[in-house]
């Protein structure tokens, strides 16, 4: 059992305040003395912690248990370096070598630390988005922040998700390790990239086809439109009146004559007429009056 409890002092591992809290409690229920207590700690120190507590040992044989905890803590204990820990929370990436789960784990832990006097709903509420916001894949974490996730283990099937439906769709494949360095995975990066954008030119193609379509449509439709309407003009020519025609200039009739190209006041066989009438009357006239008529 006492082999569970390890701990190294690094950030990988639970901090100092939750070791020892499980340390005294099974410390207590096996009835284990002061003396029992430092030696058992130390089969429990690994990597950098077991280094420096071999160090107090070594330079002080007779050193008590307390003594060995008070130097504990105030060498592992982060508890006043609040500020610090948030810092290196809020600049934490993921890793190209590290997978979605190991981001989330580290991520996890990170916030314990800079996060121990703050309400649990606004630790995970960071925990989050800032899992999301720092993805190496920004498409597969926008996708995933649009969902709005309640939790980190959301989060995380949420991105294995968006990943899995790009690597079904586009033919985009989705490392956890990649084994080569920066400047090796340029090409494979492009190379992964590139069935996307070939996806995303082959759908603006398409929908610029579809316009193509409606335009040529409009086109016919608007062509067929002018040729009724200029079927139905040439209707409306061809219904026209004859009497129409008498508007235009050398066909005029005249209502006295009943001849064309003048008008009944411009008309010289009714102005001779009236000049014949008026010579018979006047010698009418005359012959009445040598009469006495």
């Amino acid at each position: 059992m006492l082999r569970a409890f390890k701990f190294d002092g690094t950030d990988r591992c639970e901090d100092w305040s939750a070791f020892l809290a499980k340390f005294e409690i099974f410390a207590d229920a096996s009835g284990w003395t002061d003396e029992e207590k430092r030696n058992q700690l130390c089969w429990c120190l690994t990597g950098p912690a077991s280094r420096y507590g071999t160090n107090l040992i070594r330079h002080n044989k007779d050193i008590s248990y307390v003594q060995l905890m008070e130097k504990m803590e105030q060498r592992f204990n982060h508890a006043n370096e609040t500020e610090t820990l948030q810092v290196q929370f809020h600049s934490a990436r993921q890793s190209p070598t590290e997978s979605t789960d190991e981001w989330a784990d580290r991520l996890s832990s990170l916030a314990d630390k800079a996060f121990r006097d703050v309400p649990e709903h606004y630790v995970q509420s960071q925990i989050i988005t800032k899992f999301l916001q720092a993805l190496t894949d920004k498409a597969a974490g926008k996708a995933a922040s649009m969902l709005k996730p309640k939790s980190i283990e959301e989060a995380c099937q949420l991105v294995k998700l968006s990943q899995h439906l790009d690597s079904s769709i586009y033919g985009v494949k989705h490392q956890e390790h990649n084994p080569y360095t920066e400047r090796e995975r340029e090409p494979v990066c492009q190379a992964v990239k590139a069935p996307r954008e070939y996806g995303q030119h082959n759908h603006l193609d398409s929908q610029l086809a579809s316009m193509m379509e409606k335009m040529v449509s409009m086109q016919e439709a608007t062509e067929k439109s002018l040729k009724e309407l200029h079927h139905q003009v040439n209707e409306l020519k061809k219904q026209t009146p004859q009497s129409n025609q008498n508007s235009r200039p050398g066909t005029f009739q005249c209502y006295s004559c009943t001849g064309r190209g003048h008008i009944a006041r411009h008309c010289k066989k009714s102005k001779q007429a009236q000049s014949q009438g008026g010579n018979h009357d006047d010698k009418k006239d005359k012959r009445y009056t040598s009469r006495g008529w």
